[in-house]
């Protein structure tokens, strides 16, 4: 029992230096109660290979169970008519700009029984409780991030901070 004690703290500590050594700043603990605001981003602040698999960072996996609250854009995945029934949620990246979202970038929202989004376009915010777990299907990645939500509202997006090109002459 050491000895597999011994092996998860040795094996999880590896994670860590793994998770800094590769310029990944890991995520905080889970806190008991704790609500925490997190985007996809964030969640996702590791390289993932969706042919590989299997690398997800010790400190996002202990997510696993929290519950959390994001803010993003709605892509549809399943709809009953013009209800959606789940939908891929990100923080606000697109295709048009720098390509699609990784997919350790995206959160699948599903629905318990009863509550129903209709199609809007913008933001939402949505909070439930997250889970963390690597879905394959064919060999392929399908999803890492997914919410059972409580609550889906209309949101604003966030603030942008825009960087303006040097002038001419000028670092």
């Amino acid at each position: 029992m050491l000895k597999l004690l011994m092996v998860v703290v040795l094996g999880a500590l590896g994670a860590v230096a793994t998770a800094s050594e590769s310029g990944r700043t890991p995520l905080p603990a889970p806190r008991f109660g704790e609500i925490r605001d997190v985007t996809s981003t964030e969640l996702g602040n590791f390289p993932y290979d969706p042919l590989l698999g299997g690398n997800i960072p010790a400190d996002v996996l202990a997510l696993s169970g929290l519950h959390v609250r994001l803010r993003g854009t709605v892509t549809p995945w399943d709809l009953d008519g013009e209800k959606v029934v789940r939908f891929a949620l990100t923080d606000g990246q697109s295709c048009c700009f720098g390509g699609p979202p990784r997919i350790q970038h995206v959160v699948v929202v599903d629905f318990p029984a009863g509550m129903e989004l209709t199609l809007a376009d913008g933001w939402v915010r949505v909070e439930g409780v997250l889970m963390v777990k690597e879905v394959r299907s064919s060999g392929l990645t399908q999803s890492l991030f997914s919410v059972v939500a409580s609550a889906v509202t209309a949101s604003s997006a966030p603030p942008v901070t825009y960087i303006s090109p040097p002038s001419p002459g000028r670092p």
